[in-house]
């Protein structure tokens, strides 16, 4: 059971590892063609088709929360291919802010290990009413508390809940807000605060 999948989805562990390793491979060949095209092209298929889209379907049908090893490595490819496009070393705090949505200052890239909780968050909540009437009312995956755990871990306390929890940029959003304050507070320069407002 531990290598099944059901509709691509992983659903045991060796599953959901073998599909994060599968995923970080396919990137990196991806990542070592992009030289061969325009910068602004292959940036423009790095964002919308190659990184985190061809990803979302398995962070959301699967625990990968639980693997953040496997996730990091998955971004630290992604942000090797941002540095190749670029032509330039990418600094943390420059890669956080990469992560940023456009209307924050960012360049709409995303963390495969910050949206990982949001992601199974957000399925879980929307697929919750069908689940139920399949399942026991109450009976819900543990899988659940532990990526609410993670979510919070990775916020300012006091964060509360999404209003909606089915929407996936409404778990995103607090942790969007709390990295561009974070970066509002190192930056010190007026051109590097314009650049996040």
């Amino acid at each position: 059971l531990e290598d099944l999948t059901m509709l691509g989805a992983p659903i045991g562990v060796a599953a959901t590892v073998s599909c994060l390793q599968e995923k970080a491979e396919d990137l990196a060949t991806l990542a070592s063609r992009l030289h061969l095209l325009d910068s602004h092209h292959a940036y423009f298929l790095l964002r919308h088709s190659f990184a985190i889209p061809r990803l979302t379907y398995f962070l959301r049908a699967a625990p990968c929360f639980q693997h953040p090893g496997l996730l990091e490595e998955y971004d630290s490819t992604l942000r090797g291919a941002l540095q190749e496009i670029a032509n330039t070393r990418i600094s943390d705090s420059a890669w956080i802010q990469a992560c940023l949505p456009a209307h924050m200052g960012g360049l709409g890239l995303s963390s495969a290990l910050q949206l990982a909780p949001s992601a199974y968050l957000a399925s879980a909540a929307a697929c919750t009413a069908l689940s139920s009437r399949l399942f026991e009312p109450t009976r819900q995956p543990a899988s659940v508390p532990r990526a609410h755990k993670v979510w919070k871990a990775a916020l300012p306390t006091g964060t509360t809940t999404p209003t909606d929890t089915t929407i996936q940029r409404a778990w995103m959003e607090p942790l969007h807000k709390a990295n561009r304050t974070a970066l509002r507070a190192a930056t010190t320069t007026p051109r590097e605060i314009a650049r996040l407002n």
